[in-house]
Formats: structure tokens, C-alpha cells, sequence
């Protein structure tokens, strides 16, 4: 969501089933302009500080910026600053499409 002084991404993501448990996760975004340029990036733990396999956890990120954001890019880090693989399961009409000039 875009407002006048802040760009706010909620979503829900899930640990996989079979995987181990994860601990402490932080939720990443990465902001860009219509030009592709990165503005910005914000994190924010997660809702639950523990994910056992299967688990699930709401997430919300609040980055403030006053320019106009076109698209972003949401990731996930570990206790360790370690990236964490996943998949975007987005449907087609949720993600942000990049407008040509």
C-alpha cells in the first residue's frame, strides 16, 4: 500500500514442510522507481519468532518514502543475516508490474 509518507507490504509466508524449524526470520523489501532505480529497503521480524515445519506467520513491513513506488521485491533472512530461499506465491494480479515510459 502506498501512502503519502510510507510504502506498507503485508503478506503471509510459510516454512516449508519437512524443513527444519526457523527462528528469529525477518522480513525484507526492496523499493524501486519506474525506472527500475532501488529507492529504499525496510525490514521487520516476523509476527511468530519461531516456524516449524508446515508453520505459517504474518508479516508487515512499514518503509517510509515520499516518491512514487512501481514495484518491490520481498525477502527473508535468518537470525544470521543468512537469505532464505522461497517462492513467490503471489497471484499475477497482486504483483506490482513494471509500466514502461
Amino acid at each position: 500500500a502506498q501512502e503519502e509518507d510510507a510504502f506498507t507490504v503485508t503478506g503471509l509466508v510459510q516454512n516449508p514442510r519437512g524443513s527444519s524449524q526457523l527462528r528469529r526470520v525477518e522480513a525484507t523489501v526492496l523499493l524501486f522507481d519506474s525506472r527500475g532505480t532501488m529507492l529504499t529497503s525496510g525490514r521487520a521480524p516476523l509476527d511468530f519468532t519461531a516456524l516449524g515445519a508446515g508453520d505459517e506467520s504474518p508479516f508487515l513491513i512499514r518503509v517510509p518514502v515520499t516518491t512514487a513506488v512501481a514495484r518491490y521485491r520481498v525477502g527473508f533472512r535468518n537470525a544470521d543475516g543468512q537469505v532464505l530461499g522461497h517462492v513467490d506465491r503471489r497471484n499475477l494480479e497482486s504483483i506490482a508490474q513494471r509500466q514502461e515510459p
